[in-house]
């Protein structure tokens, strides 16, 4: 019988936090919650540094990228990953949610941003000479929206699901307080400036008898072919698994997100799920069943 490890932090953000829209350059909108790939790169960090990971072949990895020789065609490849993509496949699912009180607040800046490096180098007209645009001063610099979300001291639960046998593959140790180890060192949840102090890190080993279906209550995200609202508000909005190189496209999927978007507050709401775990007293994770596409488990 396959084995589940679940893993819960709670964590305080300083000032609030920022994850940037995927394929956004000029227009940086910031997703309302930390996606999970954003969720599984934070507790990725810790191991990678310290070398607990292992590629597929066994070998250990060390250092913050990975470097992977990829076919495509008639040809070889070498494509640059994070080491979060090492425990993609581990991953049943990750979710995040504020607590019952929380509340969040999406806001805009326009800064100044360099700009001068993606400036082409055509010819212009200065005084009596040309000169590439890239070096001219008024092409040094730029407006660039930008979207955070001010949360100042404010807790975020997170949660992940595992397949305790990949995670065996993948981790070099014992794959429990390694990645407790690993919750309690998370920097950061979002980009560089998204600071966090982690306040408490628990786990729990399940088996697949204690996977629950039908109705229950939740206020972590989950994706929407998961289950069905029966009560209370929710959004959606489109998150996504891999993407993480070049070569390694990602997957996106819609998400139903309980509680509201602006401001973002988290609530609970009945679901009927197709599948659900219980992590701890107000942490219950909806996801797609053992084998559905995507989530080839159990």
């Amino acid at each position: 019988m396959k084995m589940i490890l679940g893993l819960t932090v709670k964590a305080e953000y300083h000032w609030g936090y920022w994850i940037r829209t995927p394929f956004s350059s000029k227009l940086q909108a910031t997703l309302p919650l930390p996606p999970p790939t954003t969720l599984l790169g934070a507790l990725a960090s810790y191991l990678a540094r310290e070398g607990l990971l292992k590629d597929p072949s066994g070998k250990k990895i060390s250092g913050e990228i990975l470097s992977l020789e990829i076919k495509m065609k008639r040809r070889s490849r070498i494509d640059f990953r994070s080491p979060a993509s090492i425990l993609d496949d581990a991953l049943i699912t990750a979710s995040a949610a504020l607590p019952k009180n929380g509340k969040a607040f999406m806001i805009d800046d326009l800064n100044r941003y360099v700009t001068l490096l993606f400036q082409q180098k055509i010819p212009e007209r200065v005084y009596e000479g040309r000169m590439p645009r890239r070096y001219l001063p008024k092409y040094r610099s730029g407006a660039i929206y930008c979207g955070k979300v001010y949360y100042p001291s404010g807790l975020v639960d997170v949660a992940y699901l595992f397949d305790y046998s990949k995670l065996e593959e993948r981790i070099d140790g014992d794959p429990i307080p390694i990645l407790v180890e690993a919750g309690w060192n998370i920097s950061r949840i979002g980009s560089k400036e998204s600071l966090v102090t982690v306040r408490r890190v628990s786990y729990v080993k399940l088996d697949e008898s204690e996977v629950g279906r039908g109705k229950v209550r939740t206020r972590f995200y989950f994706p929407s072919r998961a289950g069905s609202v029966l009560e209370g508000q929710s959004y959606t909005e489109v998150f996504w698994r891999r993407g993480w190189g070049r070569y390694d496209q990602p997957v996106f999927e819609e998400y139903l997100i309980p509680g509201s978007r602006n401001p973002i507050k988290s609530s609970e709401i009945v679901v009927d799920a197709e599948a659900y775990a219980k992590l701890d007293e107000d942490v219950i994770i909806v996801f797609p069943p053992p084998g559905a596409e995507g989530y080839e488990w159990g």
